[in-house]
């Protein structure tokens, strides 16, 4: 548990006027906890001025009692998350519970809601202090992010040498996925995009049985993924020599606006 997070959320908590906070977006969840996990409702979050507790399920206690450290988890039956938000508002006296609006279904809000009774009211919030926090990153995330580029930048320079004409895309999809996995990843960021030849035109085709041609380009999106950390990498290659000159003309016109762009680029 990062304490330092923990502290600035309960501050900025307070200064909402709020007594408690229900955290549900998975990524401010692992951020606030440490433990990792993507699943939608796996974890529900609740920070009141003494208090941190994790709700979850018998799947995930005990890698949730290993992984959020100084978190006091508790395993409601059934996944009746609504009444234990209940019974712990009314054992800490919570009286206004914020959450956040854009990670809670409308029938979720409207369960938790009916469960208070009234006892409490809960207040819809699209950003909170934990968002901002996540936009400035610490040293050791910094690090993490490299990690997570170095990875897919080797795994490009894997690919680019490995590749070979009657290739399918979900072929060559599949070997990104299984050297990121090699390499160190938790797994690919997104989707992995292979479009080649005329799924180019599609910015975000999805991998196919198609064979891919010499002379043919073909575009490739990917991105590691790093003990949660994220990253991101384009690039358009050529099987052997392009199959028309245009395709040379083009590329080089694309690389160009882009070496110009990064004069501007002070970050």
């Amino acid at each position: 548990m990062n304490q330092e997070r923990l502290q600035q959320f309960r501050t900025w908590i307070a200064e909402q006027g709020l007594d408690a906070f229900l955290v549900t977006q998975p990524q401010n969840c692992a951020y606030l906890t440490g433990w990792l996990n993507d699943e939608e409702g796996a974890a529900l979050l609740l920070v009141g001025a003494r208090h941190q507790i994790l709700l979850t399920n018998p799947l995930y206690a005990e890698v949730a009692a290993r992984d959020a450290t100084g978190w006091e988890i508790i395993i409601p039956p059934a996944r009746e998350y609504s009444n234990k938000l209940a019974s712990l508002a009314q054992e800490h006296g919570w009286k206004k519970i914020g959450f956040e609006s854009t990670a809670l279904t409308y029938s979720t809000y409207e369960k938790f809601d009916k469960a208070g009774e009234g006892a409490y009211e809960l207040q819809p919030f699209e950003e909170t202090v934990v968002d901002t926090l996540r936009q400035i990153k610490q040293p050791q995330e910094l690090e993490l992010l490299r990690r997570a580029i170095a990875i897919t930048d080797e795994t490009f320079t894997h690919v680019r040498n490995w590749i070979q004409p009657d290739m399918t895309e979900k072929e060559v999809e599949w070997e990104i996925s299984r050297k990121m996995v090699e390499l160190g990843a938790d797994g690919t960021s997104f989707s992995t995009i292979v479009a080649s030849g005329p799924h180019g035109s599609m910015p975000h085709s999805v991998p196919d049985q198609r064979r891919i041609q010499r002379g043919e380009l073909i575009t490739i999106d990917m991105g590691a993924r790093y003990k949660g950390y994220c990253a991101d990498m384009t690039r358009t290659i050529c099987l052997g020599e392009p199959a028309e000159p245009r395709m040379r003309e083009i590329y080089e016109a694309v690389l160009r606006a882009m070496k110009t762009c990064e004069q501007g680029l002070h970050a």
